[in-house]
């Protein structure tokens, strides 16, 4: 458990989920605050094409491209904060197709000439082009740049690295990646960004992660993704599936488009930690509150035991109903208590490992190892669960509660009344 949620922060940090990485403008606030700042350095003919393709100026572009030797317009400007730029990466950038088109008529552009940070770090403009979702300037690119340029790994400021087409998936721009599918130069579809501790992360994965659903249906439609299971891979072994990672984050539409392609080879399949720790998509929706999830994933007939959840290597268990009550998600509740029955025992203990109890329960239980779901729900004051064990009829024995190593039991009744929970 711990790994993984090692893993999430690594990720957090430089993946987001659902959480934006740190964006260019932040880092260069930061390069700014400690004392890294540049002063604009371009005079003359390097001041005046740079700031014509900020701007978007065909005409001086032009007319700068004529005269202009192949040193001077492939020179970088220094900007405010330190970056030098060449007025092709900023054109390519702003998406101005026309200024892109002169440039490349001109026959004196390098076209993989783009960025430079203090730190040494570098970009190209085919890299923020497919970043700012410029389509057709890289429909341009595309055509001009060889195979290995195309997919060429970018370094980031952190050593981790990603290729052009996982930036694009990553931050959703469909039309960019319907360009890339029709130019039929990318390498291995599932070369997507590798961190510094060797963590890898697909393309398909990151669109599945960040609920780009349109983009999802492209490429399980485009048909070169040919397992849509293979998701993050942690050096230690640790994996996460697509399917899980959409589940975990709620993305609805998402969940269709995968549960249509009929290509998820086990439904049950999510995340499997380094140390054999095991826990199912239903599990992780059923945990973060996603009803809509819940109620879909039900309703596909394709959950054939919803009563699998998450498996430790030391014999912990819960299952999603379990932790629906802990967590007082009323709805799923409600949901997974109508469900036919297909719940085994609403009454089953939890075996919790002692080092995984919450604060409430190590401070209420000291080490208490089996709790029932009604007495986690009275436990946790979720007065609306309560009710909705009370109604379902369903309760075998209303004082059964938390049985201790050493066969003291703990009633809900009274777990209530020493939480506090008036309500209840």
């Amino acid at each position: 458990m711990n790994k993984k949620l090692l893993l999430g922060l690594l990720l957090i940090s430089f993946v987001g989920s659902g959480c934006a990485a740190q964006g260019d403008d932040q880092l260069a606030r930061n390069f700014q605050e400690k004392g890294l700042k540049g002063q604009p350095e371009a005079i003359g003919f390097s001041a005046e094409l740079y700031n014509a393709c900020k701007n978007g100026n065909i005409e001086v572009v032009k007319n700068l491209l004529k005269r202009g030797t192949m040193g001077e317009i492939n020179a970088g400007v220094l900007d405010e904060y330190g970056i030098t730029k060449t007025p092709f990466y900023v054109a390519c950038g702003n998406g101005y197709t026309e200024v892109v088109k002169a440039f490349l008529g001109s026959g004196k552009v390098n076209i993989n000439a783009g960025e430079i940070w203090p730190d040494g770090i570098t970009g190209t403009p085919f890299n923020i082009a497919c970043k700012n979702g410029r389509t057709e300037v890289v429909r341009l690119l595309l055509e001009k740049l060889q195979r290995e340029d195309i997919n060429a790994d970018v370094l980031g400021r952190y050593a981790e690295t990603e290729t052009p087409f996982y930036s694009t998936c990553k931050n959703g721009h469909t039309e960019v990646v319907k360009a890339f599918l029709e130019s039929g130069k990318i390498k291995d579809i599932n070369a997507g960004w590798i961190g510094s501790n060797k963590v890898k992360i697909t393309p398909f994965f990151i669109a599945c992660q960040n609920g780009h659903a349109e983009m999802v249906r492209l490429l399980l439609g485009s048909g070169k993704i040919k397992d849509i299971n293979i998701g993050i891979v942690g050096k230690d072994g640790t994996t996460y599936t697509p399917f899980y990672r959409a589940c975990e984050c709620g993305y609805t539409e998402v969940i269709k488009a995968l549960l249509e392609s009929g290509k998820i080879k086990n439904i049950n399949a999510g995340w499997i930690g380094s140390d054999g720790t095991t826990e199912t998509p239903f599990f992780i929706a059923c945990q973060k509150g996603h009803t809509a999830v819940v109620k879909l994933l039900l309703d596909s007939g394709r959950i054939e035991d919803i009563n699998a959840g998450i498996v430790e290597k030391g014999g912990a268990t819960a299952t999603p109903f379990s932790v629906a009550c802990w967590k007082g998600h009323t709805a799923i509740v409600r949901l997974l208590l109508g469900s036919g029955g297909r719940i085994e025992n609403i009454n089953a203990v939890v075996q919790l490992d002692v080092r995984r109890i919450t604060p409430f329960f190590m401070a209420c239980f000291n080490g208490h190892t089996t709790i029932p779901p009604f007495c986690v729900a009275c436990g946790n004051g979720h007065a609306e669960v309560v009710k909705a064990f009370l109604a379902s009829g369903k309760i075998e024995d209303i004082n059964a509660g938390v049985v201790s190593p050493n066969g003291r039991i703990v009633m809900p009744f009274l777990i209530a009344c020493f939480a506090g929970r008036q309500k209840l």
